[in-house]
């Protein structure tokens, strides 16, 4: 059943087992696997179908830290707040992270997730079917094997080749609302903000939500169990914001909830130049790694190098580079480059070079968080306020691994790599990749987490978080396939759970 907020009378009472606030990948997701279950499930969805200004704009709120700019505007660019949430502007690139993201390195501070990489695996594989991908693999656990490389990089010890599978991409939105909308136990009510989560006098069992549309009418809902799927900007903002009897907010009896806010640092820090066999001089960028359309690649540096130089994960991604481009500094980086090979007998003078894009892992940050501002909605609650602080470790993981690369494919003979200088002690022009991990990060011990390994709130008995929120640590990959992975696993425990009640 579809139902409009503003078509509901004021004060009323809508009764169900399973209440999911939040519209996007995970709320969807959790949704569908609910679809003729004996349980009754509600979904709110602040938005519409379609894009509207006014909703969009209740995402308005401060952003500051390490790369923004003063008066950043990312709170509101970097989502979508309509049915189907972000994956409307998603462009589809799917990876799983990587075995070592789950583990705890003693070289990065707060690392190591309550389960196991195995534990999320098969998820994975169902996960990859909602975001119809036509291909797919589990990511090997160190260096590829010498016929996984590139061609041109197989003499190269200590990289990895990475895949990155390309979704169509899915609009979760359009794509699953005719099931949900059919499915005689399931209800989605478009419009409908969630303002407040109200508990009993413990604050340790959420008993009703209240939800408003901007029209100013409001209804609650009454439910077994309860997720916040909002994201991960809102997921903390609707804790802090509720349980107005203690000022800490909600679930947050340990100063945790929006801190350890995580994003991917997306910059161009290097150059690349490989002069091919004279045998093969029109290979291009694409050719040389692989990649297919529907499917990128990257490079990455070993476990091994990554424990032995300290280093976070990253991928990092040739890109074209037009010849005549005046890109400055990087185009003396590449004539640098190109002087450097050895032009020897058998190859080509024409070289095949582009910039590099890193995307990289940010280490867990207590201070890097999302608190209330002083700024109010429309509802009257306060907005949010984004302080994304990135440490030493990023920058410098970033750095090293670019030297790793180029010390790595060195061994291979005809390639080089060039990193810009301006990082060394400072962030060249970085930018998020609009992936909001960790503010309710995932953890056994209710002194260093929001959630347990069940994604339920550890002093709330009913209320579960589902999204990216949830990452103890965030990888290079994109969150979109993990935070659906987790969403089916938080599904099957429901499930189970209900069932049991």
């Amino acid at each position: 059943m579809l139902r409009d907020a503003r078509t509901i009378p004021d004060r009323t009472l809508l009764q169900v087992d399973l209440c999911i606030l939040g519209g996007g990948a995970a709320g969807i997701a959790l949704a569908r696997e609910f679809i003729d279950k004996r349980q009754s499930v509600l979904l709110l969805e602040s938005g519409g179908l379609d894009f509207e200004r006014g909703t969009q704009s209740l995402y308005a709120g401060g952003a500051t830290g390490t790369v923004l700019e003063e008066h950043s505007p990312y709170l509101t660019k970097s989502r979508l707040r309509y049915f189907g949430g972000s994956t409307n502007h998603w462009e589809g690139m799917c990876r799983p992270l990587d075995a070592i993201d789950f583990r705890e390195r003693h070289w990065v501070p707060f690392s190591g997730w309550p389960i196991p990489f195995s534990d999320i695996v098969p998820y994975y594989r169902r996960a990859a079917e909602l975001c119809q991908l036509e291909s797919f693999s589990i990511p090997t656990a160190d260096s590829a094997q010498p016929s996984e490389l590139p061609r041109f990089l197989r003499g190269a010890s200590g990289l990895r080749h990475l895949l990155f599978s390309l979704s169509p991409p899915t609009r979760f939105g359009e794509v699953y609302r005719k099931q949900l909308v059919e499915a005689a136990n399931v209800t989605v009510v478009l419009f409908a903000n969630a303002v407040e989560l109200s508990t009993n006098a413990g604050a340790d069992r959420i008993e009703t939500v209240e939800a408003r549309s901007l029209t100013g009418k409001g209804f609650t809902v009454g439910a077994r169990k309860f997720v916040l799927a909002c994201g991960g900007i809102e997921n903390p903002r609707l804790l802090l914001a509720s349980n107005t009897a203690d000022t800490r907010g909600l679930g947050n009896g340990h100063d945790l909830v929006g801190r350890f806010f995580m994003e991917h640092p997306h910059l161009v820090a290097g150059a690349f130049c490989y002069l091919p066999p004279s045998t093969s001089p029109s290979r291009s960028l694409e050719e040389l790694m692989g990649s297919s359309p529907r499917s990128r690649t990257a490079i990455g540096v070993s476990e091994r190098l990554q424990e032995e130089h300290r280093l976070l994960n990253c991928a990092v991604e040739p890109f074209k580079m037009a010849r005549r481009t005046k890109v400055g500094s990087f185009m003396k980086g590449v004539a640098s480059l190109v002087a450097d090979i050895d032009l020897g007998p058998g190859k080509a003078m024409e070289p095949v070079y582009g910039r590099l894009l890193v995307r990289a892992e940010q280490a867990p940050n207590p201070e890097s968080r999302v608190r209330l501002s002083d700024e109010t909605d429309p509802f009257g609650k306060r907005r949010a306020r984004l302080e994304w602080r990135l440490s030493e470790l990023d920058r410098t993981s970033v750095e090293k691994t670019l030297e790793c690369m180029g010390r790595c494919m060195g061994q291979a003979g005809g390639a080089r790599v060039w990193v810009d200088p301006t990082l060394d002690g400072s962030w060249p022009r970085t930018y998020g990749g609009s992936h909001h991990m960790g503010t309710t990060r995932m953890h056994s011990d209710p002194l260093k987490g929001v959630v347990d390994t069940h994604c339920r709130v550890h002093s709330v008995s009913n209320l579960y978080v589902a999204g990216s929120s949830v990452f103890t640590t965030s990888g290079f990959a994109n969150p979109t396939l993990t935070l659906v992975a987790l969403s089916l696993r938080l599904a099957d425990h429901l499930k189970a759970s209900l069932s049991n009640e």
